[in-house]
């Protein structure tokens, strides 16, 4: 039983998926729906619909399904203190929402290289936060030391554009003082303290192993002035990222950015306040300025980037950022920087961006550090990819995230094994290389290529006779030429589509322009369900508001009186009643819903005549709708048909002789009389 209903259900699913199918009309399109479609190539003429579900596929040669090789690994080192996925490349070959599945092994590495970039915010309320980095450079060494042997340190800088509102150009000799016009507040903490010229982003320092480099650098730093509290952070992050060379990113390192700041940041859009209108195009711009460092110079001609333009670069360059944002801001300023900053994580991607909240005057950095470290290492993540579904089933068990998509809590050197699958939404135009991201960890080189294009696409043969000279044959289906189209472009394109013919309000031939048929439905007209809607060569007349309808009898609630049928003259977009003929007497009904019943003044005695006068033809009367009219001047006529009544006693004389003794029905059968009812009416006239 079990087996038959999955037969059934088996069977069931072909059918509905077949309905999809059949909508395509090339091989390709047929083959890449995504839903498991196939094509059937016969040549030309074929007779049912080509694309269709392999279980309701009629073909006489078989049907095209091109089939997916598995995954081919290219590249798959061993894990080990370097590598912490494996594989590391792999061949995928897709057809359009069909999965591909191959297994993913993840280690976390004890001593994985490091590369940490600190990114600080240099505005006037960061005076103490940079006095803490530092007299705490040696210890945030030590710390980079204790998480990897293997680390480098880099270090650069932001404030604001120099354009107003934004920043004042207001300078005095070598000091720069900062101050809002109109209220004269000053930007730096201290009045006392000089303020050098503003900028969006200096790198001081590219990524080394040498910490003494580090401490040198911070020593020359110097706090910058502006005007309003949210800063340049995003613009900074950027150009950090994509300027790779500059910096000194290492390839098969775990790559940080991390940001200090205790104030918001600006965003797209937000440079037009400055008439900075040109949108950022996310490339690298920096060149060596007068004091040796790298500066961003194209920021007076640009607005600021997007956040989805940061999160683009963060994972196409691999590399994980971490806002280190104060709790408390500065006194006056009532933006809630901190969860600002988690809102723009959660953006970014929870596995690419995180946030560590740090004392105000930055005096925790150290364990901040670590904090943060083990943030990005204690979950494993296998991020989304453009254009692909990607779903993981663990192999092994581990604690799986509340979104699925890896383990979480994972201790050092603790092997993970997922089964990953890959679906293609949609074709991709060619073969190409995605990176499948596991943040924090690597990623995995994707060769993708996308099956979506039959076999039988490549043997194309022009000018077919199956096609009438007029197209190419094309996996058993006519591509025509331009100008022509049909199952065997037998059609000419030169009367244009067909889409206004038939008034809009039918189905046509997009041949021969031909109304195949109008629309119709079932509404109440003249209080009974009639068919109505258009009708005519063109579909041009409409019934569907009653004018011009079938009349409904007077007698019977049916169109037409149920005895005749319902015609609708094209050229007048009229109907009428087209009565049909009586069972007994042969004849017509009449009237113009047919309601007349010629039966009713009809005598079987008196074939060919209507309310016969059994003896005198010529005293005969005449049916009048339903029931006969008798000539006045013999008043001895029963109503019915006419007929004599001293015929009716010759008719019923043996009855009225064995009435008193008790006749049965069975004795009173006259062939006049239908039933004994009816007899006893017309004997009680007789009496």
């Amino acid at each position: 039983m079990f087996l038959l209903f999955l037969v059934i259900l088996g069977t069931s699913e072909g059918h509905g998926r077949a309905d999809i199918c059949n909508q395509y009309e090339s091989c390709d399109e047929c083959i890449t729906t995504g839903i498991g479609c196939v094509w059937c190539p016969d040549p030309a003429p074929f007779s049912g619909p080509r694309c269709t579900s392999y279980q309701t596929a009629d073909c006489l040669s078989e049907p095209e399904d091109p089939v997916a090789t598995p995954p081919q690994i290219l590249r798959q080192d061993q894990l080990g203190e370097i590598v912490q996925i494996s594989p590391q490349a792999i061949r995928l070959n897709l057809r359009t929402g069909e999965p591909q599945t191959f297994t993913l092994s993840v280690k976390p590495a004890r001593n994985y290289p490091l590369d940490m970039y600190f990114l600080m915010d240099l505005s006037g309320s960061q005076a103490s936060d940079l006095d803490s980095l530092k007299n705490l450079s040696n210890s945030i060494t030590d710390e980079l030391e204790q998480i990897s042997s293997q680390f480098t340190v880099g270090f650069g800088s932001f404030v604001d554009k120099v354009a107003y509102p934004f920043a004042s150009t207001l300078q005095n000799g070598s000091d720069y003082m900062t101050r809002h016009l109109g209220n004269m507040m000053v930007e730096c903490a201290n009045v006392i303290l000089s303020c050098g010229p503003t900028y969006v982003y200096r790198h001081h320092l590219p990524l080394t192993s040498d910490s003494g480099q580090l401490r040198e650098v911070l020593e020359n730093v110097t706090i910058r002035g502006n005007l309003d509290a949210p800063e340049a952070p995003l613009e900074a992050l950027l150009q950090s990222v994509v300027c790779l060379d500059e910096v000194g990113w290492r390839n098969g390192s775990l790559r940080i950015v991390m940001i200090l700041t205790d104030a918001g940041f600006k965003t797209a859009l937000d440079g037009r306040v400055a008439g900075l209108v040109t949108r950022n195009d996310g490339e690298c711009h920096l060149k060596m300025n007068k004091e040796g460092f790298y500066e961003y110079f194209r920021s007076p001609e640009q607005d600021y980037p997007s956040i989805h333009q940061v999160r683009d670069k963060l994972i196409e360059n691999d590399i994980i950022t971490i806002f280190a944002v104060a709790e408390d801001v500065v006194v006056n300023r009532t933006s809630t920087d901190n969860i600002v900053y988690r809102e723009l994580a959660k953006e970014i991607g929870n596995s690419r961006a995180f946030v560590q909240t740090i004392a105000e005057d930055s005096a925790d950095i150290v364990s901040v550090i670590r904090i943060a470290y083990e943030s990005v290492k204690r979950d494993i993540v296998v991020d989304g990819v453009s254009g692909l579904t990607i779903g993981i089933a663990p192999v092994l068990n581990c604690n799986l995230l509340s979104d699925g998509s890896g383990c979480a809590n994972v201790a050092p050197e603790q092997l993970e094994m997922f089964n990953v699958t890959v679906t293609m939404d949609q074709c991709l135009p060619d073969t190409q290389t995605q990176l499948l991201p596991l943040p924090g960890f690597g990623n995995v080189e994707l060769t993708l290529v996308p099956i979506c294009e039959c076999n039988c696409s490549s043997q194309m043969s022009p000018n077919h006779p199956s096609c009438g000279d007029r197209g190419s044959l094309v996996c058993g289906a006519c591509d025509c030429y331009e100008g022509f189209y049909g199952e065997q472009c037998e059609c000419d394109d030169e009367l244009g589509p067909c889409l206004g013919d038939c008034f809009n309000r039918g189905t046509c031939d997009n041949c021969t322009r031909e109304c195949i048929s109008c629309d119709t439905y079932q509404d109440t007209i003249g209080g009974v369900f009639q068919i109505v809607g258009s009708f005519g060569e063109r579909c041009q007349c409409d019934n569907s508001t009653g004018a011009g309808a079938c009349p409904v009898g007077r007698d019977i609630d049916q169109v037409c009186s149920g005895w005749g049928e319902c015609m609708c003259d094209g050229e007048k977009c009229d109907c009428d009643c087209e009565c049909g003929a009586a069972p007994l007497s042969g004849q017509q009904y009449s009237g113009d819903d047919c309601g007349c019943d010629p039966d009713n003044c009809y005598n079987e005695q008196y074939p060919g005549r209507e309310c016969a006068h059994s003896r005198n033809r010529h005293l005969d009367g005449h049916c009048d709708c339903n029931k006969c009219e008798c000539p006045a001047e013999d008043s001895v006529y029963f109503n019915r048909t006419c007929i004599n009544r001293i015929d009716l006693c010759d008719m019923f004389d043996s009855c009225a002789r064995c009435w008193p003794r008790g006749c049965t029905t069975e004795d009173c059968q006259s062939g006049y009389l239908e039933d004994s009812s009816e007899f006893l009416s017309h004997f009680t006239v007789l009496l």
